[in-house]
C-alpha cells in the first residue's frame, strides 16, 4: 500500500500539470485570426486584410533555395499555398545553418497587421514593452508573433532558430546562446538575399 503523503504529492503534480496545460490551451492572444494556412513544418495564422501574395513577395524566397533544401520547385494553384511551402524551405534552410534538424516539429506563425498590435500581444504575455522589436518568439506556445512589415527572410529565420534552439535541446539553452546563433542564422539569411 502507498503511504497517503505519497499519493497527495502524486495528486498535487497532476494537479500542477494540467491547470498549467490548461492555461496554455485557453489563452487569447486578442487578436482575431481569419485564416489558417498549413505548411508540413510551418501553420500562418493572418488577420483579415494581410494579403498573401504580399507576404510571398516579401518572404522571396528563390528557387535555388527550394531546390538545396529539396522542395519541390513548381509553384503553387494559390498564393497561401505558396506561402506554407516557402516558409516551409525557410524551416530547413534554417535548420541546415544550425545543424539541427528537428523533421516532426511543427511551430505556429502569427502575423499581426502593425507593430502595435505587435506590442499589445507582447504586453499581454509578459506585461512589459517589446521595445521596438517587430517580432519574438514564445515557447510556452509554440508561436512566433512577426508584424507584416517585418515579415522578410532574415526576421523570420531569427525567430525560427530560437523554435528549433529550444526544441532541439532536452534541457533550455541559455537566452544569450540563443540569441547569438539566432543572430548567426538571421547574418546568414541576409548576406544570401
Amino acid at each position: 500500500m502507498i503511504p497517503i503523503k505519497k499519493n497527495y504529492c502524486i495528486f498535487l503534480i497532476c494537479a500542477v500539470v494540467i491547470l498549467n496545460a490548461s492555461r496554455v490551451f485557453a489563452f487569447d492572444d486578442g487578436i482575431n485570426y481569419d485564416k489558417k494556412i498549413d505548411g508540413k513544418y510551418i501553420t500562418v495564422y493572418c488577420q483579415s486584410g494581410l494579403d498573401a501574395a504580399r507576404l510571398v513577395q516579401q518572404l522571396d524566397i528563390r528557387p535555388s533555395d527550394k531546390i538545396i533544401t529539396g522542395q519541390p520547385l513548381a509553384s503553387r494553384d494559390s498564393y497561401e499555398e505558396e506561402l506554407a511551402q516557402m516558409l516551409d524551405t525557410l524551416f530547413i534552410k534554417v535548420s541546415d545553418i544550425l545543424d539541427m534538424h528537428l523533421y516532426s516539429l511543427k511551430i505556429n506563425i502569427k502575423i499581426c497587421k502593425t507593430d502595435n498590435e505587435l506590442n499589445s500581444i507582447y504586453e499581454n504575455l509578459f506585461n512589459s514593452s517589446l521595445g521596438g522589436r517587430r517580432s519574438f518568439y514564445v515557447y510556452d506556445l509554440n508561436s512566433i508573433y512577426v508584424s507584416e512589415n517585418a515579415f522578410q527572410p532574415g526576421i523570420v529565420g531569427h525567430e525560427l532558430s530560437h523554435a528549433i534552439i529550444c526544441h532541439y535541446f532536452p534541457t533550455p539553452t541559455p537566452i544569450k546562446v540563443q540569441e547569438i546563433l539566432a543572430m548567426y542564422v538571421e547574418y546568414s539569411l541576409r548576406r544570401t538575399e
